[in-house]
């Protein structure tokens, strides 16, 4: 049996060997050793087992022996701490002043009492900022600021029934004498950003007065002179093209700044005033020489130079032309034909028609502008009494002499009246109370105005929700035929009338019909002589004009009420209905005085209105997000933009002809124009 064993054992003496040396099994080797052998020494690792005896092979160094260690983990990163709420990103801004001049554009914010958070909103966030003028207790005013707190109350309840969370905010901001409306409502803005960004914000409401911003736009474009004569410097010249830069005053009530979160507004603003000088230009070309064009310097001595100075706006340049005067010439230098939408986001440059687009509904509630009492500016009463009777309506006032006026102060009662009025409107609407009337579109328009028809009107407007009923219609509209159409009840309302930022035109009626459809005793005066010397009658029946005065008579004598003509949103077409003067700052005495857009939505049964702040032609399109968004009227304004940055017929570069480019040009962003006023929140449908 011996053979057998050496034979077996002679291969395995040099694994045995290997483990000896390197003491792992054998002995007279020290673990503490200084041996260079042992330093070198070498982790094995198991390869394979033969029949009883495995094999290692070396693979690194290794240390002393001891107790085997699990691996450690390498560190977990901290979670990313959670969002900054609301009320943190509110806090931020308390006392802000955003450039540093030591004027606060933000002075306080505070949220309502009772302010909660809905637990349960699907619909995301719903901001409402208020006036602090509205809710302070003053003794001279004869409405409490309880009054209206408890009204801002109700309508939280009523965002937080309908899945919002409603946060209302007490916003107190600059209203000093410097003209800056455009910085605070920048301050807003970096707010509302904030917020947007950590938070599903979804819309703006201002209750009471805040600022508002201009816009004023610059082009190029080549415009021709048909056959009526033009002079272009001491030349008269008809049938002739020229090439024209323009600075327009866009609107000087846009929230399109508060609204679109993504453009690049900061970068826009100006304060000072800024004058920019405009040319109208024949240049002198050789026959057949294409103008403008890139690179191209005109020049010419037939030409006209427009100065316009603008104050505390937003500068939207969409051009890059530069002019100068020498020796009775005109040189504009034309670098490229480009539009450069300054304002534009990265997203909005890749648009069909590049265009900035809200990210957020924006939306006004202010009484202030039509909130107004007459009073006798001169002249002298007989009795020595004013302008309205004992009941405080209006009255004939006799006069000691033959001529007198009439003005408007403003009227804080009247203000936190017409407001509380309002916001209950709303939540008696929201509350079902106008759904046993007709849910129907309903459109005017001015006798021989031109302007879109009623038909096609209501047909814009059906689009809002197909479940809308058969429309009424009413064309070639008078005065009396106007107020008989406002009589009729209709929940989504086209008006088509040439305008302005106080009134519509419609043609004049009979005296007495007008005065007695508006129930009597109108809130406008005509002076007046008999036998008995000069008097102030009150009548609106020889005026061709619907305005605050018609709309302030048929609100004070309860016209709607009686009639039962129920509530109203508005879609008004007419030329700066929504328009203000851009030459003083928002809170200055009498800013905006009977103000047009506003007159209809407080004193005609608004809940809504979307209207243009600008002299121009449009209907707007897109009525369609009104449905979609669960009828949201607000949605309208959105919807139009939407439409618009949609339309790549509206993109000059690519326009066949010059005439065509124009037009595309001034049409391109005219979605800019228009303005909401009412609860951004509000549908014009609840079951």
């Amino acid at each position: 049996m011996a053979p057998p064993m050496k034979r077996l054992t002679r291969p395995l003496i040099p694994v045995f060997g290997a483990l000896a040396l390197l003491g792992c099994g054998g002995s007279g080797v020290s673990e503490s050793s200084d041996e260079p052998s042992l330093g070198a020494a070498r982790e094995e690792l198991r390869v394979g087992t033969f029949g009883s005896v495995v094999q290692y092979r070396q693979i690194g160094p290794i240390g002393p022996i001891g107790p085997i260690e699990p691996p450690v983990a390498p560190p977990i990163d901290p979670p990313p701490p959670p969002p900054p709420s609301v009320s943190e990103i509110v806090a931020k801004y308390q006392n802000y002043d955003m450039n540093a001049d030591g004027i606060a554009e933000i002075e306080s914010l505070n949220f309502l009492a009772g302010d909660e958070i809905n637990a349960s909103a699907t619909k995301g966030i719903a901001l409402v900022l208020y006036d602090p003028r509205l809710v302070t207790d003053d003794p001279a005013i004869g409405i409490s600021g309880l009054q209206v707190r408890l009204q801002l109350a109700l309508m939280r309840s009523d965002l937080l029934k309908e899945g919002y969370n409603a946060r209302f905010i007490q916003a107190k901001v600059y209203r000093g004498a410097q003209h800056q409306d455009g910085r605070t409502l920048l301050a807003l803005r970096r707010m509302l950003k904030e917020v947007y960004r950590y938070h599903p914000l979804r819309s703006v409401t201002l209750i009471g007065d805040f600022p508002e911003a201009g816009l004023v736009r610059q082009v190029l474009v080549r415009s021709h002179q048909g056959p009526e004569p033009k002079m272009f410097g001491t030349v008269s010249l008809s049938n002739v093209d020229f090439v024209a830069t323009s600075s327009d005053l866009l609107t000087a009530r846009s929230d399109l700044v508060l609204a679109d979160l993504d453009g690049n507004w900061e970068n826009l603003y100006v304060q000072p005033p800024m004058m920019f000088k405009d040319v109208q230009l024949v240049p002198d070309l050789p026959a057949g020489v294409d103008y403008p064009a890139p690179g191209q310097t005109l020049t010419g001595a037939r030409y006209n130079i427009d100065n316009q100075t603008f104050q505390d706006f937003f500068l939207i340049k969409d051009r890059s032309t530069t002019l100068t005067e020498a020796n009775g010439q005109a040189a504009l230098y034309v670098p490229n034909l480009n539009e450069d939408g300054p304002e534009l986001s990265p997203a909005d440059r890749s648009l069909a028609n590049p265009i900035a687009r809200p990210e957020i509904d924006v939306s006004r509630i202010n009484a202030r502008h039509v909130a107004l009492t007459p009073y006798l500016s001169y002249g002298v009463s007989t009795d020595g009494q004013g302008l309205l009777a004992s009941d405080g309506k209006p009255r004939v006032v006799r006069l000691t002499g033959a001529y007198a006026g009439v003005a408007w102060r403003e009227d804080p009662t009247l203000e936190r009246r017409i407001l509380t009025d309002h916001l209950y409107r709303n939540h008696a609407f929201r509350l079902g109370g106008d759904n046993n009337k007709p849910y129907r579109t309903s459109a005017v328009r001015q006798k021989d105005s031109g302007l879109i028809g009623p038909g096609t009107f209501n047909s814009v407007l059906r689009k809002a929700d197909p479940a809308l009923g058969t429309s009424l219609e009413v064309d070639n509209a008078d005065v009396a035929e106007f107020i008989n159409w406002l009589k009729a009840p209709a929940v989504l309302r086209g008006i088509a009338a040439h305008s302005n930022e106080t009134s519509a035109q419609f043609p004049k009626s009979n005296t007495w019909l007008v005065d007695t459809m508006v129930g009597g005793r109108p809130w406008f005066w005509k002076l007046m002589t008999d036998a008995q010397g000069s008097y102030l009658q009150p009548t609106i029946g020889e005026r061709d004009a619907a305005d605050f005065h018609l709309y302030r008579t048929l609100w004070e004598n309860k016209i709607y009420d009686t009639m039962g003509t129920g509530q109203s949103f508005y879609i008004h077409d007419g030329c700066t209905v929504n328009g203000a003067p851009h030459d003083r700052a928002y809170n200055t005495n009498l800013y905006a005085e009977r103000q047009h857009a506003e007159s209809l939505l407080f004193y005609a049964g608004g809940l809504g209105m979307l209207a243009r702040g600008k002299v121009f032609n449009d209907t707007p399109r897109g009525m369609e997000a009104i449905n979609d968004s669960g009828k949201r009227f607000s949605a309208s304004l959105r919807g139009y933009f939407s439409v618009d940055a949609a339309d790549a017929s509206l993109r000059p570069d690519a326009a066949p002809d010059w005439a065509n480019r124009r037009t595309r040009t001034f049409q391109r962003k005219r979605t800019y124009y228009w303005g909401l006023l009412g609860d951004a929140t509000i549908q014009i449908r609840y079951q």
